[in-house]
C-alpha cells in the first residue's frame, strides 16, 4: 500500500478578512491544478485584524470610516474589494455587515488544528456568512452551532 504525499498548508488569516477569503478561493483554484494525488492538510493560524475591538464589536460603517479616514476612501476600498471579489466569484455585501467583531473567540474555536474533511470548510463558511450575508458569529455558542446552521 502506497501512501500519498502530504501537502501541508498553513493559512494565517482573520475569519472576517475579505482578502483572506479571496486568497482562499485562489488557493482552491491552484490546488485543483495539481495533477499528482496528495493528502491535503490545512492548518489555520489565527491573526486578528484588530484585537482591540470590544468583545461585542463596533458598528461596522463608523468603525471602517475611522479606519480609512473618509467616506470617499472607504467607498473606494469597498468598490475595489467588491471588484476583486467578483473576479473570484465572490459577491461581497459590505452593506449588510452591521458590526466589526472582535474575532478572538472565533480563532479560539478554530484553534489552529489541522482541519480535514467538512471541518476544513467551517472557516470558509464563517467568511461567507460574515462578508456576503452580513451575519456575525463572534461568540462561542453560535460557533458551536455553525456546522448545523450552515449545513
Amino acid at each position: 500500500m502506497t501512501t500519498l504525499p502530504k501537502l501541508r498548508i498553513d493559512i494565517v488569516s482573520d475569519v472576517v478578512c475579505p482578502w483572506c477569503y479571496v486568497g482562499r478561493k485562489r488557493m482552491a483554484k491552484a490546488l485543483a491544478q495539481i495533477e499528482t494525488p496528495h493528502e491535503l492538510e490545512i492548518h489555520w493560524r489565527p491573526f486578528e485584524l484588530n484585537g482591540q475591538l470590544p468583545a461585542t464589536g463596533l458598528p461596522f460603517r463608523p468603525y471602517m470610516l475611522q479606519k480609512f479616514g473618509s467616506e470617499s476612501q472607504l467607498n473606494a476600498m469597498f468598490a475595489h474589494m467588491t471588484n476583486v471579489g467578483e473576479t473570484e466569484g465572490i459577491d461581497f455585501r459590505f452593506d449588510l455587515v452591521a458590526y466589526a467583531p472582535n474575532t478572538f473567540e472565533a480563532h479560539a474555536y478554530f484553534g489552529g488544528q489541522p482541519l480535514k474533511g467538512s471541518k476544513n470548510y467551517w472557516p470558509k463558511r464563517y467568511l461567507r456568512h460574515t462578508l456576503l450575508r452580513g451575519r456575525m458569529w463572534v461568540t462561542v455558542i453560535p460557533l458551536l452551532l455553525l456546522p448545523t446552521r450552515l449545513g
